[in-house]
């Protein structure tokens, strides 16, 4: 007689429904623990596998490393004495104090040599609120530049008629004075005969926070 996989599941399904529930349940037990068992192996070979990548990853930057500092040259003694100059003549140009009239003044005295007019000067007291720029200003400062290490800062707020010619002598003056400033932002626009100029100056001074 020919084996008849309907007839043999309808046998067993009458084995299954002569056995109480107990027997079932300790028949299934094996099963369970079995899947149980397979599950942990597969969740303890993944996590090792976690593991081996992130030693990979590890012993990479201990390799990049290792290849930086085969490749470091140290600074020879002429290049030292240059970067201790450069760092001198830095740093006496950001002042201990504020002095923030004598600054004025010092602008102001520039401004009239170059017969500046309509020029006034104050400080800002607050940053400036960010706006699209017109024609002729130039691009703000992004804000990861706006503070030096170890000094505070001021802005001055400038405001002048004067000719082309005029403000470019004006700036290239102020940006000789001994001491470390920044323009912030300059806007120029046409009023007859000559430009209208605004303009804000960061000035740096050590103040609290350059103090030991």
């Amino acid at each position: 007689m020919a084996w008849d996989p309907l007839q043999q599941g309808q046998l067993f399904l009458e084995k299954l429904k002569g056995l109480d529930r107990k027997t079932l349940i300790w028949g299934a037990v094996p099963g369970v623990l079995i899947l149980a068992l397979l599950f942990g192996v597969a969740l303890r070979a993944t996590q090792i596998q976690s593991l081996k990548s992130e030693a990979r990853r590890l012993d990479q930057q201990i390799l990049a490393a290792k290849e930086v500092e085969r490749n470091f040259t140290p600074l020879s003694a002429e290049e030292e004495e240059e970067h201790r100059q450069l760092q001198a003549a830095f740093a006496a140009l950001i002042p201990k104090e504020k002095e923030i009239l004598g600054l004025a003044e010092e602008i102001s005295r520039i401004a009239s040599r170059r017969g500046i007019v309509s020029f006034t000067l104050k400080e800002a007291e607050a940053e400036q609120p960010s706006r699209s720029r017109r024609r002729g200003e130039a691009a703000p400062v992004s804000s990861e530049e706006e503070t030096v290490e170890g000094a505070s800062s001021f802005l001055l707020q400038i405001s002048m008629q004067a000719e082309y010619e005029d403000l470019a002598y004006f700036l290239e003056e102020v940006s000789r004075l001994p001491r470390l400033l920044r323009i912030e932002s300059l806007a120029a626009t046409r009023d007859a005969p000559r430009i209208r100029v605004e303009m804000l100056i960061r000035a740096f001074y050590l103040g609290n926070e350059g103090r030991s």
